[in-house]
């Protein structure tokens, strides 16, 4: 659900994500850095992924690993 967007998603899952950004908001993090990875295979652009990788690094989300293998 995280990498989808929200107008995609049944009202139901909308409202499961907002009850789990709400509880754990790392988890909102996380979503942001899915869909900047998907974002990354649609604009292609020189930079963005080790900006990307970074970015992860950075964060507490849980992506850490997944940035450091790439």
């Amino acid at each position: 659900m995280l990498y989808m967007e929200p107008n995609d998603l049944k009202a139901d899952d909308r409202d499961f994500l907002k009850l789990l950004f709400e509880k754990y908001p790392q988890m909102e993090k996380m979503e942001k850095l899915v869909k900047g990875f998907k974002n990354l295979f649609k604009t292609k652009k020189d930079g963005m992924l080790k900006a990307w990788i970074e970015e992860v690094l950075e964060s507490e989300c849980g992506l850490n690993n997944f940035g450091k293998n790439l």
